[in-house]
């Protein structure tokens, strides 16, 4: 399974867990983070994972009860208009039940809104070497440096209009894919991997990526206001504190 396709299958779950949260609750639809972030966990999604795909799984609806997401409207929409098209044996489905859900979930003025306009609709499937091209277009890998080998990766990527300030996190396996989706719309620059430290010890990585995390808060270098992994810091100092951790683990 291609990058593209591994983030539409979470979209995918996701969105059948707040699905779901509709036919049982009809009248106070939706889940909590701390219970769609429960119910990925179950199903073998990472945190990091849930977190990057929320924006095309949820919409929030501020001061509601316990906070709760909900389908973004267009996906309630399309679920309540073609959720009878298709045939279904033996088929438990009814009619009168989805019409009470729907009409107690949203406005008719909203669901119109949505119901014509033309650029609601299903993602287009990617093909394995479309993915494979749009993926390599995305990260700037030509300065990456790679120390060690393994699956397990602390990655350290940046941006060149900032180059004061880096991320560091924690992967398994391929490190660009983890930074296609942390990115969006909204980023500034086209995201460069800088630095790749490798190991097969999952739990050493981790590990690692803490200490880099605590020593670097430690010493002010933490960006407040972004993400929880952006420092002021460079690629010699992570690698330069790296030698230094590995050192006295010997």
């Amino acid at each position: 399974m291609n990058p593209f396709q591994e983030r539409q299958s979470i979209i995918r779950f996701l969105r059948a867990a707040l699905e779901c949260s509709i036919y049982h609750a009809p009248t106070e639809p939706g889940l909590t983070y701390d219970e769609l972030f429960e119910a990925g966990r179950r199903n073998g999604l990472q945190s990091g994972e849930i977190s990057d795909a929320m924006d095309q799984v949820a919409d929030m609806y501020f001061g509601q009860k316990d906070a709760r997401l909900q389908l973004r409207s267009p996906d309630t929409v399309m679920l309540m208009d073609f959720n009878f098209i298709r045939r279904a044996e033996p088929d438990y489905r009814n009619p009168q039940a989805f019409n009470f859900v729907f009409d107690e979930c949203y406005p008719a003025d909203e669901v119109d809104k949505y119901r014509n306009d033309p650029v609601v609709s299903d993602e287009p499937e990617v093909s394995e070497d479309q993915a494979t091209a749009e993926l390599a277009q995305l990260v700037d890998k030509s300065s990456v440096k790679q120390r060690g080998e393994g699956t397990a990766v602390v990655n350290v990527y940046g941006y060149r209009c900032a180059p004061d300030r880096l991320k560091v996190g924690y992967t398994k396996g391929d490190a660009v894919q983890r930074i296609v989706q942390q990115i969006s719309t909204s980023t500034p620059d086209l995201p460069v991997l800088f630095l790749e430290i490798r190991t097969d010890d999952e739990r050493k990585a981790l590990t690692l990526e803490r200490a880099l995390h605590s020593i670097l808060t430690y010493r002010g270098q933490k960006v407040n206001g972004g993400g929880a992994e952006w420092f002021r810091t460079s690629t010699d100092e992570i690698e330069r504190l790296w030698d230094f951790l590995e050192q006295n683990q010997k």
